[in-house]
């Protein structure tokens, strides 16, 4: 049997996804953690910060949610169109 390839789009190197990770990148920065930091409240080794924050991987929801909490940022911000800040110039939408 051949194997049916299917084309997937490139969702983490969109503009959307790259903002987004500037934005995860910040939040983290203003609740004055490092990588380290963070990573050890989520019981994930730093590479799992490192490589959302610089667009190799991207985040579930499930995992959104603990870093939300573990960085103390409010959930419903990011619904309403940011985490307590804005990036200049940088408009995330869906779809």
């Amino acid at each position: 049997m051949a194997s049916r390839a299917r084309k997937l789009d490139k969702s983490v190197h969109s503009a959307g996804q790259t903002a987004f990770c500037e934005l995860m990148e910040k939040a983290r920065k203003s609740a004055g953690l490092t990588q380290q930091e963070l990573a050890k409240r989520l019981h994930k080794p730093q590479s799992f910060v490192a490589k959302y924050e610089g667009g190799e991987r991207r985040v579930d929801v499930v995992e959104f949610i603990e870093i939300c909490k573990a960085i103390e940022a409010d959930l419903r911000a990011p619904v309403h169109g940011d985490l307590g800040f804005r990036l200049e110039g940088t408009t995330v939408s869906g779809g």
